[in-house]
């Protein structure tokens, strides 16, 4: 089963037009959806820039959270603790930081730069990780 890791920082500025959608289709496909840090406050505060679909909650749109030790970004010991606390199984990690996604590959993840809700769906169809 392929996982897919969404930093929620990524998110502060609020939940993007067809991002909960995507990742509804995603988990409908079987991945699991773990967000990893911790947003400013509960996922279904953050500011919308339109409904989502089918009344989709974004607050349980990701199957875990895993509250990531405070560490800058980009720094190895992150990465090395989502890879174990992940579970088993291939991983996409997605971030809107480019010095986070390329920390990310080093550790060992495929990992890629969030431009959007459907770079994020392109990103996962096209990985040798996908379902």
């Amino acid at each position: 089963m392929a996982v897919l890791i969404c930093d929620l920082s990524s998110l502060g500025a609020g939940i993007e037009v067809g991002l909960v959608e995507v990742l509804d289709d995603l988990r409908h496909q079987g991945w699991t959806l773990i967000g990893a840090g911790g947003a400013p406050r509960p996922l279904s505060e953050l500011p919308r820039q339109a409904p989502p679909a089918d009344g989709i909650d974004p607050a349980t749109v990701f199957d875990r959270v895993l509250p990531v030790p405070d560490l800058p970004g980009a720094d190895p010991r992150r990465f090395a603790f989502l890879l174990r606390e992940s579970g088993t199984g291939p991983k996409i990690y997605v971030d809107d930081r480019p010095e986070c996604v390329a920390a990310a590959r080093r550790a060992g993840l495929d990992a890629h730069l969030y431009r959007g809700a459907a770079g994020l769906r392109a990103a996962c169809m096209s990985s040798s990780v996908g379902v």
